[in-house]
């Protein structure tokens, strides 16, 4: 049942956006890379900090278990290169890097959230603020983000907190099918082919060996959650921009009704109208345009806020970026290597992480260039309207508009180095299987 307020506050939004991505920020406390927490008030849902809490009991304790891990591979790291084969210097340089990279990930961004921690919460509010000003903005709640049934676009943001869940859960499972793997074909190894396995080692350090690589695997997986919070506000972003293309496509609707009907009139007065002492106001060209206006005011903010965000991201997502194209290098061609020495099942074990690090750019890359399609939605929809009956202000506005929309391309710039797109992926993938076929060539040069 609609209420008799419809809440088009702040602390409303702010309890909507929490509510969409509500499972991403769990998971992410509980690995402790999200060091908010989230509180109920009598407003609704926020975001708060404080270190007594269990989103920072989290992260310490993941900050003190790859400290172990670190300090384990200085003791078993050798035994556990020689147990997978990995006998040759680039073998070794590839597993190395690996862990390296995974240990300065976990714990250069849990720090770095720990020491930022208010500046992320300052962030927040600041992107809450700015999408409240597009919320708020029709007083009839045209432009009201919101998951309520009674929201007129409340379906786009259902949607989008499902293809949030979605991205969560898919990535959780992948993280356990990779733990199954590893764990299941240990078993098969030591019950059915024990003898075709290198001599040298008891049980207890194959098993040992085993833990901790999963361990490690399962350090380096966590990373995947990561990019649910850098994407997300390019998430609203879009369904925002849907909500403009559908308020648009609505309005020329509307508008080709009325060429073809009789007078409309309308028994309330229009906010814009109270100077005019009419109880009933006729709908007249005026009172149209006003929407048109919005539509143009809420994507020129939407603009401003993928630049906001853009400057205080941009170079995160590049590091992002890089740092997953590293991975992939050194996942495929340990992967490659196993596979070469007829351990083929272990080197599928390396296809999970592969796909995660790829997960997290198709991610990125798949949100970031719906920005530009749905600039070209709202550019298709005002190229189509009829503009004869509009007043020379509109009329600029909606040339201007069109003249706007036609030049410049919605792109989410990486730090200024590209483009984000799914385009990117290929850029990459045709990078790494280049320094690929360096690498395996170094690696067949050496003597054993």
């Amino acid at each position: 049942m609609e209420p008799a307020t419809k809440p088009f506050s702040r602390s409303s939004l702010e309890t909507n956006l929490i509510s969409i991505i509500s499972l991403g920020s769990r998971i992410s406390q509980f690995i402790g890379y999200f060091p908010m927490s989230i509180s109920k008030t009598n407003d609704g849902t926020k975001f708060t900090f404080s270190w007594a809490t269990l989103p920072i009991f989290s992260s310490l304790a993941v900050l003190a278990f790859q400290i172990f891990l670190i300090a384990h591979y200085f003791s078993f790291g050798g035994k556990i290169t020689t147990m997978y084969n990995l006998t040759r210097s680039t073998e070794q340089l590839a597993f190395n890097v690996t862990g390296v990279l995974i240990c300065f990930q976990v714990m250069f961004k849990i720090s770095v959230h720990l020491l930022n921690a208010k500046r992320m919460l300052s962030y927040w509010d600041s992107l809450v603020t700015d999408f409240n000003q597009i919320s708020s903005s029709d007083i009839s709640g045209n432009f009201v983000i919101s998951l309520e049934p009674w929201a007129k676009h409340g379906q786009i943001f259902r949607s989008l907190r499902a293809s949030v869940r979605h991205t969560v859960l898919g990535s959780l499972a992948l993280i356990f099918t990779l733990i199954a793997h590893i764990f299941t074909m240990f078993c098969i190894l030591h019950t059915f082919f024990k003898d075709k396995l290198p001599g040298g080692f008891t049980f207890q350090e194959r098993a040992t060996g085993m833990l901790a690589v999963v361990a490690w695997n399962i350090m380096g997986s966590l990373n995947v959650f990561q990019s649910i919070w850098i994407t997300f506000p390019i998430q609203v972003m879009n369904a925002c921009l849907e909500m403009i293309v559908t308020e648009l496509s609505e309005f020329n609707e509307s508008e080709k009704l009325r060429k073809g009907g009789g007078d409309l009139f309308l028994t309330r007065i229009s906010p814009l109208l109270k100077e005019k002492n009419n109880s009933i106001v006729k709908v007249t060209k005026f009172l149209d345009e006003e929407k048109l206006h919005l539509c143009i005011l809420n994507y020129h903010r939407v603009v401003q806020i993928l630049r906001k965000h853009e400057s205080v991201v941009g170079n995160g997502i590049a590091f992002e970026v890089g740092y997953n194209s590293l991975l992939i290098l050194a996942y495929l061609f340990i992967g490659i290597i196993w596979a070469a020495s007829g351990q083929f099942v272990t080197g599928l074990s390396r296809l999970i992480p592969i796909i995660l690090c790829a997960k997290i750019m198709y991610h990125l890359g798949t949100e970031a260039g719906k920005l530009d399609s749905n600039r070209k939605a709202v550019l298709r929809v005002m190229c189509r309207m009829r503009k004869s009956w509009m007043s020379g202000d509109t009329k600029d506005a909606v040339f201007g508009m069109i003249h706007e929309l036609s030049g410049d391309k919605l792109k989410f710039q990486a730090g200024e180095y590209f483009a984000l797109n799914r385009r990117l992926l290929t850029s990459i993938f045709s990078a790494v299987l280049t320094f690929l076929v360096v690498l395996v060539q170094f690696r067949d040069g050496e003597r054993k």
